[in-house]
Parts: structure tokens; sequence; C-alpha cells
């Protein structure tokens, strides 16, 4: 996941949920991620577990600040997952700056105002490997 974002707080989380939605509208949950923009820095050590991509340490020396106004790219990974998207299906990304049932609220008070780009300067985009499937 590749966003681009501006947010008018010096903190805050992204959640991001991969959705199918069929032909009637209903929506099944496939998979999430979530990121705080503090964690952004790519570590060049190595990792200690298996990444696929980028891996951040997480670690209180690597964080960055997070500036509000400034625009600020976030690259992050989604859960691993095995999805078969129908045809006639669509896919869903959905992104909130908050889950309140599991994690804390960055920031803690307030309502910031998030804007995520989408434009060819500056294309947030999710990028999904494609399997091709047998038909039979």
């Amino acid at each position: 996941m590749t966003l681009y974002v501006t947010s008018t707080a010096n903190d805050g989380a992204f959640f991001v949920y991969l959705e199918d939605v069929d032909e009637n509208g209903n929506v099944t949950y496939s998979t999430e991620g979530q990121f705080r923009p503090i964690h952004r820095k790519v570590s060049k050590e190595h990792p200690p577990y298996a990444v696929f991509g980028s891996y951040h340490s997480f670690k209180r020396q690597d964080s960055l600040p997070f500036e509000a106004g400034q625009l600020t790219e976030l690259q992050f990974h989604l859960l691993p997952t095995s999805v078969l998207f129908k045809q006639g299906h669509r896919v869903r990304v959905a992104i909130a700056g908050h889950d309140k049932d599991l994690f804390a609220r960055y920031p803690a008070v307030g309502t910031p105002e998030i804007s995520i780009q989408r434009n060819a300067v500056n294309a947030s985009y999710i990028d999904l490997p494609v399997m091709q499937g047998r038909r039979g």
C-alpha cells in the first residue's frame, strides 16, 4: 500500500481494509493493514522475520516526525492472504483513521482532517499480486 497523505494533526494512524464487493453490493472483508506515519522510515537492518517488501523496525530511534500540512508518503503492507475475487465482483479499499475496538487513538483528542492524494503526481495505490487461475 502506498498512500500520499496530509493531515491537520502531528500524529495519526491509517487502517486499510481490502474488501470484495459482489454484484449485489454485499461486502466481504479480505485483509487489512495498519500503520502509524512515525514508523515510515525504511530500515536497512536485516529483519528478524520474513518480509515481503520494505522493512520498518518500529524502533523509537527510527521514528520520523509526522508534520501537519506536509505531504507524506506512507508505504506499508496488508496482512498476507489468498483470496479469489470472482468475475463480476469489485475490489474495494476502505481507509479509516481509527479502530476503536482494538487500537489506541492517534491523536488521542481532536478530529484531524486527512487528505489522501489520488492524482497524476501523487497517486496513492495498492499493489495486488495477481495469479492466473485455472478454468474448468
